[in-house]
This record gives C-alpha cells, sequence and structure tokens, in this order.
C-alpha cells in the first residue's frame, strides 16, 4: 500500500480514543479488522506523532498484567497502584501509562488528589470510613482509613480473614456477582487458573459448580504445563 494513508473521520476518532493503552501493533490489528485496512505500524506511529496521541505503553501489558490493574486501580492511588504493580511484576510502570490505562478503561481511582483539603479538614465531598460506591466495573469498593484510603471490598474482607492475597492469585465470585461480596461467594484461584477458566468460558458457570469448574481448570493448567516442560 501508499506509505501515506488517508483517514477518515471515523478512522481518525477510532485512532484517538482507542490508542491510549495500546502498542502500536495491537492499535493497527485493531484498525485493520475494524475498517478492513491494511496501514503498517509506521503509518499508526506517524498519525500519533503529528496528533500528539500516547499510547502510554512501550510493550504493552501482558493478560495478567491488565487484569491486576483493572482489579486494583479502583480505589487506589497513583503511588499505591505504581508500588503495588512493580513488586508484582518487577517492573517500573511510567505514570503516564497508567493514567493512559485508566482512562481508556474508564477506572477511577476512588481518592481524592493530594492537597486538595487541608490535613484533618473535611470538604464537601467528605465520606466517613466504612463508605462503599460501586465503580464502573462492577466492584465496591470501601473506604477504610482517611483522608481517602478506599479498597476493593471483596479483596478487603478476604485479607482480614486470610490474610495478604499472595502474588499471582486473585479472588473469583462463585456465583459472577461483583457485588455480592461475602466470604462464602470467594474464591482464591491462581491467575493462570482463572486465564484457562476464562478461555474454556468458565467463569460464568454459577455458584454450584464454580469448584468444580476450578478443579477442572487446575488440571488442564498443570498438564498443560508438564507437556510444555518436555517440549
Amino acid at each position: 500500500m501508499n506509505k501515506r494513508h488517508k483517514y477518515t473521520l471515523e478512522e481518525e476518532q477510532f485512532l484517538k480514543e482507542y490508542a491510549p493503552g495500546h502498542t502500536y501493533k495491537e492499535i493497527r490489528d485493531q484498525f485493520n479488522k475494524r475498517f478492513e485496512r491494511e496501514i503498517t505500524v509506521n503509518n499508526v506511529s506517524s498519525f500519533l506523532y503529528i496528533r500528539n496521541i500516547y499510547t502510554g505503553v512501550k510493550k504493552g501489558y501482558t493478560d495478567e498484567e491488565k487484569q491486576f490493574l483493572k482489579e486494583y486501580i479502583p480505589g487506589h492511588t497513583y503511588k499505591e497502584i505504581e508500588c503495588e504493580f512493580n513488586r508484582r511484576f518487577g517492573k517500573e510502570i511510567p505514570r503516564k501509562s497508567l493514567r493512559n490505562f485508566r482512562q481508556y478503561y474508564h477506572l477511577k481511582t476512588g481518592c481524592i488528589s493530594s492537597g486538595r483539603f487541608k490535613k484533618n479538614t473535611k470538604g464537601a465531598n467528605y465520606r466517613p470510613v466504612g463508605s462503599e460506591t460501586v465503580c464502573k466495573n462492577g466492584y465496591v469498593i470501601i473506604k477504610i482509613a482517611d483522608p481517602s484510603v478506599w479498597r476493593l471490598k471483596h479483596k478487603y474482607i478476604w485479607e482480614q480473614a486470610y490474610g495478604e492475597i499472595p502474588p499471582g492469585y486473585t479472588l473469583l465470585f462463585a456465583d459472577g456477582n461483583p457485588q455480592n461480596i461475602t466470604l462464602d461467594n470467594l474464591r482464591l484461584v491462581s491467575r493462570k487458573t482463572q486465564i484457562v477458566m476464562a478461555h474454556e468460558k468458565m467463569l460464568s458457570c454459577g455458584a454450584e459448580y464454580i469448584d468444580t469448574a476450578i478443579a477442572i481448570a487446575e488440571l488442564k493448567r498443570a498438564r498443560g504445563e508438564a507437556e510444555n516442560a518436555k517440549r
């Protein structure tokens, strides 16, 4: 194709909205799939450079990293998210990349920016400790301390009962309802097992079958790892 590509208004709007939080390759592939075109990574790079649009990522996030950010961002400050992400994955996530990711997925930290209110003062939007709210992604966050420390409620009550969630693990809702937050409705699984369950469409099997689904997914994961080790 020609080195220059003339974009329609619809194509330009798509690139502006889709670019944040994605790699050039992801943008190119999604663009070509949606508009049945064959633009290149260089076309994408040039378009974004001319319009001062930043993707916020260099190599992109893995599925595990994306899932972690989607779950952890609500209720935490940028500093907390950076520290936890870097600790779990051994990387240094750029603040601009984190902001772009948050904006793209319409996630809110749930924390008031530092300096907005003076220490020991309560603004009009003050929420007492114990307050809860539902984020756009359906998760419930709870305020656990002043001035504005919020946590995902299901993780908070789990850790209060059983301690910190180990790295590489996450919680599932047995009945698939993220607002049904009871210990009986939570299951601790590895993220690798969660990925298998998502691939096999087991995450929405219902509370009656969730334990069986987890056991099957763990067997599939173990078998896959064993087969890969033999190669």
